[in-house]
Formats: C-alpha cells, structure tokens, sequence
C-alpha cells in the first residue's frame, strides 16, 4: 500500500474537484438560463440558489477545517500535523 494516495490526500483531492466541478455546473446553468429568455425561470433559479446555498455551506465548513489543521501544525504544540508526505 505504500504507493497509494494517504486517505486524507484522497479525500482532500476529490473534495476539492468537487468543488471545482460544482462551481463550472453551476456557472454552465446560470449561461444556459440566460441564453433561455426569462419565461418561467423562477423554478430554476430557486433551484440554482440552494444549490448555489449548499456549496458555500461545504466551502465554509472545510475552510474551517483546514484553518484548524493549519492552526495545529504551526502552533508549538501542534507536532506539524500538516506537513506534506
């Protein structure tokens, strides 16, 4: 198993191609519900908003998280429990 990605590296990667991906998703809906005119969109905004709503609450929650992984690693205490493989 010693070639493999560290879970956490995996995890991380993916999380943050999701995000990515998320992002180009929705940025590809706004551009198509513009081009569509503006009848009966109100349904797929609303759709749009939560989504929109969800993804910044993952955003800020993992944000958090990695401040406080970073926090750990630079405080004298925190043995670099950050530092690359």
């Amino acid at each position: 198993m010693s070639g493999d990605i560290p879970p956490i590296n995996y995890i991380y990667t993916h999380l943050h191609d999701s995000i990515r991906l998320e992002l180009d998703n929705l940025g590809q809906a706004v551009l198509q519900l513009q081009s569509a005119g503006s009848g009966g969109l109100s349904a797929e905004l609303a759709a749009l908003q939560d989504r929109y709503r969800f993804l910044v609450e993952v955003y800020k929650y993992h944000s958090s998280v990695e401040d406080e992984v970073r926090r750990a690693a630079a405080s004298p205490r925190g043995g670099g429990a950050a530092r690359p493989p």
